[in-house]
Order: C-alpha cells, then structure tokens, then sequence
C-alpha cells in the first residue's frame, strides 16, 4: 500500500480552492474536505459522478432514457446512441402513437418490448444490467466495477494514490473507521462524520463535527391565549412551527400558570398544528429548575413558556438568571423559544422575557379590545395573520420598548391613538448559529 501521503498531495491544491485554507483532511472519493471533487456533485447526500451516473447525468436526477449510457455527461454520449453494456439498446427512433415502438436496441441485452414513444427496443438477449460507477469505493466494487472485496480482504478502503483497494481492516490513518465495509475518514467525510452513517445536512465536516447549524428563533407574544382570535392562533402557530421536526418536540413550562390559560393555549395549539398538517409531543414540567435541567437541542425543538400570572413578586428576574444560558445555547443550536404573557398578577414576565434575550421593556400595558396593526408582514410569524385585528381578552404590548434592529423584528403592535399605539405586542428574535 503506498503512502496516503501522496493522496493528500494530490487533493490539497483543490481543497485550498474550495475553503481558502486547508480543512483537517480531503478524501479520495469525491469529497475535497466536505465539498465535492470536480466532476461531481453532492446528490442525496452522497457525491456522485456526474459525467458517468445513468441516474444522474450531467446533474443531479437526470436520468438517462432506458439503455442509454452516461458518457462524458451526456445520455449517449455525443451522438446519443451508446448504451449500457450488456442491457438491451434505446430505441432509435420513435413511432407514431398506436404503430408500435421503435427497433431494437445496438447491444445485446434485456432489452425491452417497443413502446408507442419509441423508448423500448425490439427483445434483445440475455446480457445484464450491469451499472457500476465511480467512485468505486465499495467492496462490491472496490477500484473498479471488476474488483469485489470478500474473503480475507472484505473492506475497502483508498489505497493513497487517489483510488480504492480491499484490505483486510481499516487501518491507514485517517481511514480507520469502517461503515459498511468502506474505510472512512470521519473527521471529514460529511456521510459518516464523527461516526458512521452521521450526515451532514450542510454537506461539510470538519474535525469530526458537521459545519453549520440552522438559526434559531426567540419569540415573545404579549398575549395569555385564555381565549384567543384565528389571528393569534396563527401568531402561536406561526412561532412554534418554525421548528421543521414533525413531531416537534416541545418543553412545556407552566409551574405558575392558570388552568384558564394551559386549556387556551394547549386548545390554540392544537388547531394551529391541525391546520398546517403538523404534530407535536408536548412535556408538560413546573420544576423550578426543569428548563435547565430538561432543555437540550437533542431533546427537544421548542421551549414553551406558558403565562405566569401566578408567579411571586421576583421569580421571573430570578429564573431569567437561572435559565439564561441553558436557553442561550438552546437557541444558539437552532432551538424555538417561546415565551407568553397577558400581564396580569405581579406582571413581571417582562422581566423573564428581557432576561432571555428577546426585548427589553419597562413593563406590559392592556390592550384588550383594542387593535393590532401587522408590522413586518414578511416576517414568518405573520403569514396568514389578518390587520388590523382585534387584541381578545388578556392581550398586551411591551412597554419601554427600543427600536427594533436588524435581529429583533416587531411582528405586530398596538393600533389605537393612545398609550399603545406603535408598541409591540409580539416580537421575533432572530439567533445566529
């Protein structure tokens, strides 16, 4: 076996190209560091060649006609009339509708009965199908579409000269770790990061870990849901759905809520998840130390914090202090934060909701009865909510409240002339990665 050296000599100079500074390591099977190899691209998650791939010639699902062979990306080659070896040909050419198909095939093979567009040949013979493409990094086909790794030798793995050999274990390093039956590299393949079968969704791995994340979302609705309009529900809705998990698994914290609110809001909930064809799993705790204790990005999608009218003069600064950093890395790894309020009882979930990172504000001022105008109708929580509507019983703004920035957006403030005109009654917080 030759020095893997001389692989990482010949991937370097592309992987500089695609990164502008050299990643922790390039594999020889299309992957340059997580990024694709010239001539192919990443399809499914896997990097397929694209110039040879029937199913995808040229690019990603383009499926060459029945027979026809990719050849230099092209379905046929130049003239469109090479075929796979050994399976029956394409037709040469088509009949009109109710004729018959067109001819045979040029190779022998299984070729197919001719069909009225003229794609199936006439019955060729007995040949296989035969497919087999680069990178040949399989043990069934290890090298090449001849080499099948069995025996003494069952693994593949790259022989350090920019192709594939069997081997007896995975033992080069980096290839150390075996996913079915293919040697990989897992601080940099992006199908088997970190270990086998994990993938990255970006498509890039990095020293074991998939690089980037989705950006998570804090939002603060000024509103109990003790009874709620389609509006709200949709503003409910709108924020817990951005979670894209179906179920989304949500953390449900209600120790100091009413059983007026719970009811409401579970009730909101559910139609707002009926009528988008979504589902949820909802965990319901009151502990005051469950969110730091239960929140992880593997657990769960969405924090839920239901009003807390009931809550004693000083718990919401408290557990703002408490929970301020479990919830910061919640959102940081794409996490949903929810947090409601209507503003009665001691009125200081404001001071949770500043705490957490999402709006600072003196206070909450009513505005039941009175309307909302929609703000920022690009903002995801606005999709089918209606302006102006009407604030139903429990509903608020976010008093004291700054001008909103290029990461805070005010979804919807108060309408009517008077102390809460232009005040915020929901706000989004946008959580880069």
């Amino acid at each position: 076996m030759r020095p893997r050296k001389n692989a990482l000599t010949k991937f370097l100079a592309p992987c500089v190209l695609a990164f502008g500074v050299s990643p922790a390591g390039c594999a020889a099977d299309g992957l340059i560091g997580g990024e694709c190899a010239e001539g192919y691209e990443l399809c499914d998650d896997a990097c397929i060649s694209i110039t040879d791939d029937e199913a995808n010639c040229g690019g990603c699902d383009i499926a060459c006609p029945r027979n026809l062979a990719c050849v230099d990306a092209l379905c046929g080659g130049p003239d469109g009339t090479i075929t796979v070896p050994g399976s029956g040909g394409s037709g040469l050419g088509g009949a009109p509708p109710g004729t018959g198909g067109g001819f045979g095939g040029i190779n022998t093979g299984a070729g197919g009965p001719g069909g009225n567009d003229g794609t199936g040949g006439a019955a060729g013979g007995t040949g296989g199908s035969g497919q087999c493409s680069a990178p040949y990094n399989t043990p069934a086909a290890c090298g090449d579409c001849n080499t099948s790794c069995s025996g003494a030798t069952p693994h593949c793995a790259p022989d350090g000269d920019g192709s594939y050999e069997c081997v007896a274990t995975c033992t080069t390093d980096p290839f150390l770790t075996e996913c079915s039956g293919i040697c990989v590299d897992t601080t940099s393949d992006a199908r088997h990061c970190g270990a086998c079968n994990n993938r990255c969704d970006s498509g890039i791995c990095s020293d074991s870990m998939c690089v980037g994340s989705t950006y998570g979302h804090k939002v603060a609705l000024c509103m109990s849901f003790q009874t709620s309009s389609t509006s709200q529900t949709n503003l409910l809705g709108n924020s817990v759905f951005l979670a894209t998990n179906n179920p989304v698994r949500i953390l449900a914290y209600t120790r100091e809520t009413t059983t007026a609110s719970i009811n409401g809001t579970n009730q909101a909930l559910t139609s707002a998840a009926a009528a988008r064809g979504r589902t949820f799993q909802r965990t319901n705790v009151t502990g005051l130390n469950a969110i730091t204790n239960q929140l992880t990005r593997e657990d769960y999608d969405v924090l839920m914090i239901y009003d807390q009218q009931n809550a004693p003069a000083g718990q919401m600064a408290a557990r703002a202090t408490a929970w301020g950093p479990t919830v910061d890395a919640f959102a940081a790894l794409g996490g949903v934060v929810v947090v409601l309020t209507g503003g009665g009882g001691t009125s200081e979930v404001h001071e949770l909701i500043e705490g957490l990172g999402i709006v600072a504000s003196t206070g909450t001022l009513n505005n039941t009865n009175n309307n909302y105008l929609v703000s920022a109708p690009g903002d995801a929580l606005a999709i089918g909510v209606v302006s102006p509507f009407l604030a139903v019983n429990r509903s608020c703004v976010f008093a004291g409240t700054p001008a909103s920035d290029s990461e805070t957006v005010y979804v919807i403030q108060g309408a009517t002339a008077g102390p809460t005109s232009g005040l915020p009654g929901a706000v989004h917080r946008i959580v880069a990665p």
